[in-house]
């Protein structure tokens, strides 16, 4: 299976609360059909893999100096989907080096 039909096969439903207004589950399915989605995942993985035991502030300030397009936000809400599809962990909690608090960081699992 190739990366992009990995990241492909998440459904809209995935991407928003079951209470979520009407409005944001239209946008999750447009995200997911446009493929940004799975764009947005490769490339958040690529990022871990590069940077493991990063923090995602850590990996977004990366992206950002590289600029990929991808802000904070992206990697806050792909990570936590990565996790679920079995291909990052958490690898454990530091002090992050941008944001000064502890905060959970990642590696390709």
């Amino acid at each position: 299976m190739t990366q992009g039909g990995l990241f492909e096969r998440r459904w809209p439903g995935a991407l928003h609360a079951k209470a979520a207004p009407v409005t944001s589950k239209l946008a999750a399915r447009e995200h997911v059909a446009s493929g940004r989605n799975a764009a947005q995942s490769a490339a958040v993985l690529e990022y871990v893999r590069r940077w493991p035991d990063s923090t995602s502030r850590e990996l977004a300030h990366r992206a950002r100096y590289e600029m990929s397009g991808l802000d904070r936000v992206a990697f806050a809400r792909r990570l936590p989907d990565l996790e679920k599809d079995g291909l990052v962990v958490k690898s454990g909690a530091r002090s992050c080096e941008l944001g000064k608090r502890m905060a959970v960081t990642w590696r390709v699992a």
